[in-house]
């Protein structure tokens, strides 16, 4: 590991795209939960230097700056039976509790539009109990010139560090966090006007995937890099 690199932990990771977008700001991806088998060999082969630990309940305690999940949207899905907890893929809480072990400065979320109206409210009280202030953001695949219309809502947590019971310190702790989300805010409105952002070229598919990564089921559940690279670079330029 370079200890002069910002780290990510990447859960529920898939195809790596997560890893794609923070490595391309600056960041080492440390570890990866994923289970599914094609995804599996997708990450060995692109990060063979970078453990896998399979299931996310596997994931030991580790430092990092970062953590990243695309959490499993079949649960959630208004395309799906939206059984959430019922649904032995809904992994909220052993991602929530990988959060609290891991104690990353940040948090970034991903899944799909219809959490805004079964989760994500409970998963930011969550987080809040853990220590953590956050904000969702809802920006479709689109916004970023990739060939889909796909909307994402991304969850973005940072770590309250000054967090006590005196109300004076929660005050200042909170003010912090305006600060910052307030730069992450700077950068996400400049979507679809930047031009550094990487362009369907680079990237192939209608999400910003490589077009190496060909398997449907792959495609269908990936993260859009060029959405969470604006995530990254925003996050890096505050650590």
């Amino acid at each position: 590991m370079n200890e002069s690199k910002p780290t990510h932990l990447d859960l529920c990771s898939g195809t790596g795209a997560f890893s794609i977008a923070f490595e391309a700001e600056g960041f080492e991806t440390i570890g990866f939960a994923e289970i599914e088998e094609y995804c599996c060999k997708l990450l060995d082969q692109n990060w063979p230097h970078v453990k896998n630990y399979g299931d996310v309940r596997n994931v030991p305690t580790v430092r990092c700056s970062v953590i990243t999940s695309g959490i499993p949207c079949q649960p959630i899905s208004g395309a799906g039976l939206q059984l959430g907890e019922k649904d032995h893929r809904y992994i909220w809480k052993p991602v929530l509790s990988v959060v609290e072990r891991c104690g990353p400065d940040w948090v970034v979320i991903e899944n799909v539009i219809n959490v805004t109206n079964l989760f994500l409210a409970s998963w930011q009280d969550d987080l809040e109990a853990i220590g953590y202030q956050s904000q969702a953001f809802d920006i479709p695949s689109c916004a970023v010139g990739l060939s889909s219309v796909e909307r994402h809502v991304w969850l973005v947590a940072s770590r309250d560090e000054k967090r006590t019971k005196r109300n004076d310190q929660k005050q200042h702790s909170h003010q912090s966090f305006k600060v910052k989300q307030t730069e992450v805010n700077c950068q996400i409105e400049e979507i679809g006007i930047r031009p550094d952002l990487p362009s369907s070229r680079l990237w192939g598919g209608t999400k910003g995937a490589s077009n190496r990564m060909h398997r449907v089921a792959a495609i269908g559940n990936a993260v859009p890099p060029p959405i969470a690279q604006i995530f990254a670079r925003a996050i890096r330029q505050l650590i």
